[in-house]
């Protein structure tokens, strides 16, 4: 799926392993071709096929979160790219993922890409230090919020209030 707001340009890319089914988000500058990979989970090559027709550059990677279905392509990214992978000081003090080439952020932080930037909202709940990631009028919420309402807040660290 793909959607545009302004110049700002959201590919939606469903992956799956196995039984697993999880979302991972490309958003670019429609005139710069920097972007931001929210989530990086499975499926590399189809993720690449659509940085390649698009001809996109990735500048930095959100990750919402540390479970491995949001971030198992991380490394892979950050290396090929040398983009660096963001996640929350306190999602990242917490659990200490193995992430390589890390960058942390706090709450209400901006990231840019091309002309536009991207602000950090530390959503815990899902986990300690889960995040969204607000882009014009657009929420990224990794498992914080689904549809018919919100992830689960049962594993360790999570917690519903």
């Amino acid at each position: 799926m793909i959607y545009q707001d302004e110049n700002i340009i959201t590919l939606v890319i469903r992956t799956t392993n196995g039984s697993f089914i999880n979302f991972c988000y490309i958003i670019y500058d429609k005139y710069s071709k920097e972007e931001i990979l929210v989530d990086p989970s499975w499926e590399p090559d189809k993720i690449n096929q659509l940085l390649y027709e698009h001809e996109i550059i990735i500048k930095h990677i959100l990750l919402t979160h540390h479970h491995f279905d949001h971030i198992n392509l991380s490394d892979y990214y950050s290396y090929t790219t040398s983009a660096p992978a963001w996640i929350s000081l306190k999602e990242y003090e917490y659990y200490k993922p193995q992430l390589n080439n890390v960058e942390l952020f706090k709450n209400n932080e901006e990231i840019h890409f091309g002309n536009y930037s991207c602000v950090t909202i530390v959503t815990p709940g899902h986990t300690a230090g889960s995040s969204s990631f607000k882009i014009n009028n657009h929420l990224f919420c990794g498992d914080t919020l689904f549809p018919e309402g919100c992830g689960i807040c049962t594993s360790l660290g999570g917690k519903p209030t």
